[in-house]
């Protein structure tokens, strides 16, 4: 996997948490606890993964896009604010995919 896109998923994994030089603002009222090192690895794998699976020998972004909603689903726990709003995961972690640059 290229270096990039492995720091992708790792600046993926820390714009979840409240903190963070990375955390990204509109997620914090949200969010209760971001996703952890296992989640950027999650995302990792998971988009090689799906590389192999169509094909390539290597991952792209949009691979990392395309299972970022399935691997942080169950990783991001949501505040109890959130949770009284009905705000869902998907939702979230689109707002993420859209925030954090793609390289």
């Amino acid at each position: 996997m290229d270096a990039r896109i492995r720091e992708y998923c790792v600046r993926l994994a820390r714009s979840t948490r409240n903190g963070g030089r990375e955390a990204v603002p509109a997620l914090h009222r949200w969010v209760r606890y971001g996703a952890s090192t296992r989640a950027a690895l999650g995302l990792a794998l998971s988009a090689q993964a799906l590389a192999l699976l169509r094909g390539r020998a290597y991952a792209i972004p949009e691979d990392v896009k395309e299972v970022a909603p399935a691997v942080l689903r169950h990783r991001l726990i949501l505040s109890l604010e959130a949770q009284a709003e009905e705000v869902n995961v998907e939702g979230l972690v689109r707002e993420l995919l859209m925030a954090v640059e793609v390289p």
